[in-house]
């Protein structure tokens, strides 16, 4: 079974564990629906990536410079390096934007289907205890979003409001087993759900526009990112 097959299982057994009244339905309703979590005062200083035992740190810093001028640092470099990855193709995957407005952002990830979305994401992204903080990512996103109507890389790494952000490498792998196809997949596990929700919320009054995001009826949504270089062997 696939990773995110996997993650859906999961996700349906926690969920249809409460829905065992209409009472339970009307509580799983309620508790998803929570109020948008204010402008955090920490937000993420470093990006961990971990495989097994490994850990590398680098500092959200570091990756600005890089989104912003294309200079790389050490850590960058080893990094860079080891995944066969050119400057510029991590550049453009920092910078690659996500169009969607705000309110259609509120709307959808205080619904159960937005959050699954975020379960999903919190497989691959979690804090230091290795646990997906629904509420932490949606507020990375919302807060991105807020600003001007787009979200990026960059900028969920930059808003996600802990000081470290955990990155799964070994989840990464089963995801996309090169740069290029994570960020891609990273991409799609939120431009689908998001194309989805619209579809099935067709009565609500949104002016969003995910960018590069198919019909529904073109059999798969695609994300308008920057294709980055293959991994050579």
């Amino acid at each position: 079974m696939s990773f995110f097959a996997n993650n859906l299982a999961r996700w349906y057994r926690r969920q249809t564990s409460n829905l065992v009244s209409l009472g339970g339905v009307v509580s799983m309703v309620a508790l998803s629906m929570v109020a948008l979590p204010a402008r955090p005062t920490v937000a993420a200083q470093d990006v961990v990536l971990t495989y097994g035992v490994f850990e590398r740190s680098v500092s959200v810093e570091s990756l600005q410079k890089l989104a912003e001028t294309g200079e790389t640092t050490p850590t960058l470099d080893f990094l860079l390096n080891v995944t066969n990855t050119p400057p510029e193709a991590a550049q453009s995957a920092l910078n690659a934007k996500l169009g969607v407005s705000l309110g259609f952002v509120d709307d959808v990830f205080n619904s159960l289907p937005g959050e699954y979305a975020l379960f999903q994401l919190g497989q691959i992204f979690y804090n230091k205890a290795r646990f997906a903080e629904i509420q932490a990512l949606r507020a990375a996103i919302v807060l991105s979003v807020s600003e001007d109507n787009e979200l990026t890389l960059l900028e969920f790494f930059e808003k996600y409001p802990n000081q470290e952000l955990y990155v799964d490498g070994r989840l990464l792998s089963e995801v996309g087993n090169t740069v290029a196809n994570f960020v891609e997949d990273t991409g799609r596990s939120l431009a689908v759900p998001l194309a989805v929700i619209k579809d099935i919320l067709d009565n609500l009054v949104c002016d969003c526009v995910v960018e590069g995001v198919l019909p529904l009826e073109d059999s798969e949504a695609e994300l308008s990112v920057i294709p980055l270089e293959p991994m050579r062997p």
